[in-house]
């Protein structure tokens, strides 16, 4: 096989150089010896040396065969794109009518490895979402691409690629999508917009707008206050105080009367169920029997007792005159006001607090 290549070339060749006698015998002569060398190289799948010496022939002298073994050696390089690129040139180009059939023949090969390569090319198909697709900036290897409502495929080489996206409202993304031959890769961008937040509901016709109080305000006199002083609030302390002061001095009167009243009525049920002791022994004092003493004891008892209610209600009550005033006027005690301990003794009752 390879020495029917060889002699294909060759005969390629002679007809190369017979059909450019016109030409300069110098540029023939070399564009045929680099010619034959990239066919050596090529026969030992030295891809990039024969390519170069194929191209620098083309460059002296076309021959469609030359550009036939020029896209063989892109394609062994993994270039498809290059490769099919330069397929085509053979494929399109209009021979003479005259045309040799070895030209003829290397455009039917051209044609027929173009088809099979076209499937082996891979490819990116992108699709972007959101409302923002417009304004949707990519990059493939550095290269834009313009996206529109559909998807985009773009057919590259095999191997790694790096793909970027940006929109005006986000961060650069970049992301690796590597190839092999004869696949697609499919990869979708997002373009949504930020979300904006929702509109404040409209203003009530009765609440004047910001700018309509600033020009109110700034016509106050200099020196004057542009806004309303506000108002002394009551102090909620000292109202629960007012109402415990005068409570407590109301319990205190009526425990004083009640225990007053319970004094007289048992002195005077002690006294009149007593002797005198000065009728019997001469002594002072009355004299009684046990039961009727023991009522005379509580009658004392009792007296001692009611003059100290009175006075823790008159002094409840005091104190709640105070605070009543106190919060009418609204003037607000010191930071504990309020504050208050109920303390009771076997002999007395009283409150300790601020106020």
């Amino acid at each position: 096989m390879r020495r029917f290549l060889i002699l294909v070339t060759t005969i390629c060749l002679f007809l190369w150089s017979t059909g450019a006698a016109a030409q300069g015998t110098s540029d023939v002569d070399k564009a045929r010896s680099l010619a034959g060398k990239g066919l050596q190289d090529y026969n030992k799948q030295q891809w990039e040396q024969a390519y170069k010496k194929f191209e620098q022939a083309e460059q002296l002298s076309h021959n469609p065969n030359v550009v036939l073994h020029m896209a063989r050696c892109k394609r062994q390089l993994g270039q498809l794109l290059e490769a099919k690129a330069l397929y085509e040139r053979v494929t399109t180009e209009k021979l003479e009518a005259d045309a040799a059939d070895i030209h003829v023949k290397a455009q039917g090969e051209a044609g027929n490895e173009l088809t099979e390569l076209i499937s082996k090319i891979p490819a990116i198909v992108i699709t972007a979402q959101g409302d923002g697709v417009a304004e949707l900036d990519v990059q493939i290897d550095g290269t834009r691409v313009t996206l529109g409502n559909a998807a985009l495929r773009v057919p590259l080489n095999p191997g790694a690629h790096t793909l970027k996206s940006s929109t005006p409202w986000s961060e650069p993304k970049t992301q690796q999508v590597t190839l092999a031959e004869g696949t697609e890769e499919r990869v979708v961008l997002d373009a949504f917009r930020p979300k904006v937040n929702d509109p404040p509901p409209p203003k009530d016709d009765k609440v004047r707008p910001k700018d309509q109080v600033r020009d109110v305000l700034s016509v106050v006199p200099t020196g004057q206050p542009t806004t309303p002083p506000i108002p002394p609030q009551p102090v909620p302390g000292a109202s629960r105080l007012t109402w415990v002061a005068f409570s407590l001095g109301g319990a205190g009167i009526v425990a004083g009367a009640v225990t007053g009243m319970l004094a007289l009525s048992f002195g005077s049920e002690a006294l009149a169920s007593c002797e005198p002791r000065s009728t019997i022994g001469g002594n002072a004092g009355p004299r009684c029997l046990t039961p009727v003493m023991s009522k005379y004891e509580t009658a004392l008892m009792l007296g001692k007792v009611s003059p100290a209610a009175f006075a823790v209600g008159v002094a409840g009550l005091g104190a709640g005159i105070g605070l009543f005033l106190t919060s009418s006027n609204g003037t607000k005690g010191p930071p504990n006001s309020g504050q208050f301990v109920l303390k009771l003794a076997p002999a007395w009752i009283g409150m300790e607090g601020t106020f």
